[in-house]
């Protein structure tokens, strides 16, 4: 059974790597409070987040004309430890709730195929 892990509202949003160059393993992590999570994901993963991530908030901000400009909130986007991750990421989608007003990130655990005997 697939396990729901909600972190809502995210404290801690972050893509990070370990490892030397050619050899890296992409994480995506979250945290709520004291609840850490750690995912592993592919790099053209992290790539397609970031990119949508951004269109997302470009979107938003066209959309929203009347909200105030604020100044950046920089805050250390370093991976967190323990990095235990809990799988590794197969599907994941990106979107805005308009009711919590909140962007949503969902990740889908990569789920292997049976072989043939």
């Amino acid at each position: 059974m697939a396990r729901h892990i909600e972190l809502n509202p995210v404290s801690h949003l972050t893509i990070g790597t370990i490892g030397p160059p050619g050899q890296r393993t992409f994480y995506l992590q979250g945290s709520k409070g004291s609840n850490l999570v750690s995912l592993i994901i592919e790099k053209q993963q992290a790539a397609m987040l970031a990119s949508s991530l951004e269109t997302l908030l470009e979107e938003l901000d066209e959309n929203s004309p009347t909200a105030e400009e604020r100044d950046p909130v920089w805050t250390d986007v370093r991976l967190r430890e323990p990095i235990e991750p809990l799988f590794r990421v197969g599907n994941m989608g990106l979107g805005f709730n308009d009711e919590s007003n909140r962007i949503v990130v969902v990740a889908y655990e990569l789920v292997e195929e049976e072989e043939e005997p």
